[in-house]
């Protein structure tokens, strides 16, 4: 989500910004829905949870995958009542239809700043199909593969993204 936030604000802002990095999304729609995660997560009892891994456990038959697991529960934080979750799940489901869309920009709208975009190898997220559409809109746009990573990239391989930021920031 925050990927199509930055595209979106540099194509409407193309002065405000130096440089762009993008993190497994393309300037498109997706047919994606993580409606199944969300209610995994809102069906947990944050507030009668024991501890981080109770949850963990909990989780585990509706998000078999672990690193999945361990990335979702990073925004489970105890207070002194329980836990609870840091980001608005109720109106993050409510918006899901927007927040898989793109917005439509007028012909000719691009950001000609240099523009590093991250795809992991094993997600759909940043397919080749997409690519003409990230020229399109980001012609100085560069597309690099994270080899073995998923969609959350970052989770899986940090030291991959870490290099690769870095070469792209030292330019």
């Amino acid at each position: 989500m925050g990927g199509k936030v930055a595209m979106a604000f540099v194509l409407q802002y193309p002065a405000q910004l130096k440089s762009l990095i993008v993190m497994d999304v393309a300037p498109v729609a997706y047919d994606h829905s993580y409606a199944v995660l969300i209610d995994a997560l809102l069906a947990l009892p944050v507030a009668t949870l024991a501890s981080r891994d109770e949850a963990n456990e909990r989780l585990a038959n509706t998000i078999p995958e672990a690193a999945l697991r361990t990335f979702l529960l990073q925004n489970l934080h105890r207070q002194e009542s329980g836990y609870a979750w840091r980001f608005n799940l109720p109106t993050i489901k409510a918006s899901l239809v927007e927040i898989v869309a793109f917005p439509t920009f007028p012909p000719g709208a691009q950001y000609c700043g240099p523009s590093l975009f991250l795809a992991g190898e094993n997600s759909d997220y940043i397919q080749a199909a997409y690519h003409p559409q990230i020229k399109s809109l980001f012609p100085a746009g560069r597309i690099h593969t994270i080899a073995d990573a998923r969609h959350w990239l970052h989770a899986e391989k940090p030291q991959s993204v870490l290099d690769e930021l870095t070469t792209f920031l030292a330019a």
